[in-house]
């Protein structure tokens, strides 16, 4: 193999690393290795970036806490709607959109929090506190301006009314919580989140989750998302404890 085929078979290897979602340089050496080879070896880092370039992916960051990359439109590693969850009306995806910003705002209340590089662990965080708060913020979002909320049809209004119009729980007739509840819906976007290595989970008996570094570094990315931007200006009323 000639010296750029191997350059290039390195450079594949830490593109599939970063692809890894549970995959951290402090777990595997080789991968630790390729990132402090991307960082000293210009050559390396020069094929890994015109790959990654030619791959339809954008790099957010990398650190000797991981090679973090993020889709770009129309990139075949671009997640899909169905990848997160299938069947879901086109109601749900505006409330589970609603939801993951949710979880970035419950974690890190402050943004300049996540430029301290795991100075400031995110808050611990499970589906029930998770759909409380987004209830309570519904709630108190309503009650600021309830003439506009009736007579306003955006996405992000209709998801506030929805947040309010579900049930907080519901069970199936096997006896689970219902997928269909806003706790529900809660459970399956953390379990999501936690499946791609943005969350970790800290007390698996009772549901008990925390954004990982992955988490912090890809939400660092989208900091200035103007609903996370807005919920961390209001926040709704403390959640019970």
């Amino acid at each position: 193999m000639s010296n750029l085929a191997t350059i290039a078979h390195d450079a594949g290897k830490l593109i599939a690393y970063a692809l890894r979602p549970r995959q951290t340089p402090w777990t595997s050496t080789e991968y630790a290795e390729l990132l402090g080879r991307y960082e000293a070896d210009s050559q390396f880092r020069a094929i890994v970036d015109g790959v990654t370039e030619g791959l339809g992916m954008r790099i957010v960051d990398a650190t000797r806490n991981g090679f973090f990359l993020t889709a770009t439109e129309g990139s075949p590693f671009r997640l899909a709607a169905d990848d997160y969850k299938q069947n879901m009306s086109a109601q749900e995806r505006v409330l589970h959109g609603v939801i993951q910003v949710a979880v970035a705002a419950f974690s890190f209340p402050k943004a300049d929090v996540l430029d301290q590089d795991d100075t400031v662990a995110p808050a611990h965080i499970t589906p029930a506190k998770l759909a409380e708060y987004i209830r309570k913020y519904a709630e108190a979002n309503a009650a600021r301006s309830p003439a506009e909320t009736q007579s306003d049809d955006s996405a992000e209004r209709q998801a506030w009314r929805d947040a309010l119009a579900r049930a907080m729980t519901m069970e199936t007739s096997a006896g689970k919580e219902s997928t269909r509840s806003l706790t529900g819906m809660c459970r399956h976007a953390l379990a999501f989140l936690e499946s791609q290595g943005l969350m970790r989970v800290v007390d698996e008996e009772n549901s008990v989750y925390q954004g990982t570094t992955a988490y912090r570094i890809r939400l660092k990315y989208h900091a200035a998302h103007e609903l996370l931007t807005l919920i961390r200006s209001t926040p709704a009323p403390a959640t019970s404890t």
